[in-house]
């Protein structure tokens, strides 16, 4: 920048004047003085211009590279260039990611509507050229929902409980039978599709034999040698296949430890579950009003049950029909309820488990950090100290429960007095010990019921109930502690 005469190639490229940075940006130009010129290949990219020119290099194909000559001594030799631009290590690079294209998802809810089930029951008929005998379009069997492909369908299904709660939410609708042949002999529309020889969509299937499933053609393809065995071996007049013939056999055969055909009815479901529930009131002294929740009874080697379940309208349907507390509502409260327990049981373990304030001479109970709990008893609390992380943290957990912090430094104020300033929020005068009370009898009082139970919620008991029971002093206590909405909703309790 001190010299007289100085090349483009010298300057810093913030001192240029754009024209000169355009320059370097040249696919190839040759200027009247040749001198102070460089010549570049179009092939040649910016960066790799920009450091050719910067070492006063030429192009790529073999010109010599021209160096200045308005000042002797500003050029640089050819043995002083370090490296070429063509000598310059190829980086290694990832595969650029393939991505997948977007799907036609329908939007959300959807599937909610009834009006779009039957709409997309008709459009599926529709496909694949069979007509309808009724106003309503019949539901299909699992087989024909794979077969063609229809997965969103087939899950809708699914998630409202099954095709017998698809059929009673639709008004009736009719559905086709689960057996290929009984199937043909009960539906006009499976024989309009199998049968009829103008239909093109059913020309593949075979009518003694059911379509394979995806699974099955997945393993034959991968099971033949030269991988193209597909549906064509299900074509009519394939009767002579013996080991599709065997197959079918197979897969059709009843299995060791399964119920019988027609074996699960709606009113078997209802018994099978109720005498589960009354079997873990006597092994687990948990209430037979409380629903258990699916993976439950599947870890209980009942996974028969779970799916008898879900084939008549799912847990929700059976929580109505049984009066049966949801697992999600008495899984909240038992939580609740076993807090409370282990933090009164370890607050008067460890005298309230560490410093109270200065001035505070109390019998209330204090509550200390999350890390001393933590590291009490050798992992003695960790259930503690999850429940309370679980519902709000340590400051939440002492507003809600009435609680005080044990402080480790006191604050001084204006006033003159020391006082815990960690507490900000309050929701009112409250007692632990009451929290227990009142906790226990609600779950005992569940114990003691057998279903149906009206409401099938866990609910504020009212005073009259409280005083009938011989819980008197409990129901003065609500009283003391803001009133029956104030505790409920302080618990997470329905109000009656």
């Amino acid at each position: 920048r001190g010299r007289a005469s100085t090349t483009v190639a010298e300057m810093p490229l913030r001192s240029r004047s754009r024209s000169s940075a355009l320059l370097l940006f040249t696919p190839c130009a040759t200027y009247a003085d040749p001198a102070a010129a460089f010549i570049f290949p179009s092939s040649l990219s910016p960066r790799d211009r920009i450091h050719a020119a910067r070492t006063n290099q030429s192009s790529l194909t073999g010109v010599p590279p021209i160096y200045s000559s308005n000042k002797q001594g500003s050029g640089v030799n050819e043995k002083d260039v370090a490296f070429s631009v063509q000598d310059r290590p190829t980086l290694a690079t990832r595969p650029k990611q393939v991505r997948r294209l977007p799907t036609k998802r329908r939007p959300r809810g959807y599937w909610d509507d009834p009006s779009n089930l039957t709409k997309e029951l008709s459009s599926f008929w529709e496909g694949i050229g069979v007509s309808t005998s009724t106003t309503l379009p019949p539901i299909p069997n699992q087989q024909l929902l794979n077969y063609y492909g229809r997965n969103d369908l087939r899950w809708a299904i699914y998630r409202h409980g099954g095709r017998e709660a698809v059929s009673e939410w639709l008004g009736g609708v009719p559905i086709i039978p689960g057996r290929w042949k009984n199937a043909l002999a009960q539906s006009h529309e499976m024989w309009q599709l199998v049968l009829d020889p103008s239909n093109e969509a059913g020309r593949e299937l075979n009518p003694n034999h059911p379509p394979k499933s995806p699974q099955q053609l997945k393993e034959r393809k991968a099971q033949s040698p030269n991988g193209t065995n597909t549906r064509g071996d299900e074509r009519k007049g394939n009767d002579d296949n013996a080991a599709n013939t065997d197959d079918t056999r197979t897969r059709w055969q009843h299995k060791p430890g399964r119920k019988p055909m027609g074996y699960w009815t709606e009113e078997r479901v209802m018994v099978e579950l109720l005498k589960y529930l009354y079997d873990c009131k006597d092994e687990m002294n948990r209430p037979s009003v409380w629903m258990p929740r699916p993976s439950e009874l599947s870890e209980a080697g009942r996974s028969d049950l779970m799916s008898a379940i879900a084939r008549f309208g799912g847990h929700r349907k059976m929580c109505k029909q049984l009066g049966l507390v949801p697992h999600s509502e008495w899984h909240y409260f038992e939580l609740q309820f076993r807090l409370v327990l282990e933090l009164r049981e370890y607050l008067k373990s460890t005298d309230c488990g560490g410093e109270r304030d200065v001035d505070d001479t109390s019998e209330e109970y204090c509550l200390p950090q999350a890390t001393t709990i933590l590291n009490d008893g050798d992992d003695k609390y960790q259930s503690l100290y999850d429940l309370i992380q679980y519902f709000g943290g340590r400051k939440f957990v002492a507003s809600k429960l009435g609680l005080k912090l044990c402080s480790t430094r006191a604050i001084r104020k204006s006033t003159g007095r020391w006082r815990n300033n960690y507490l900000q929020m309050s929701f009112g005068k409250f007692n632990l010990d009451f929290a227990v009370r009142l906790l226990g009898f609600i779950r005992d009082d569940h114990l003691s019921k057998r279903p149906p139970v009206k409401p099938a919620t866990i609910h504020m008991p009212s005073r009259e109930y409280l005083i009938a029971m011989g819980q008197t002093q409990i129901a003065e206590e609500i009283e003391v502690y803001g009133g029956y909405e104030n505790v409920a909703r302080r618990l997470g309790l329905d109000i009656f």
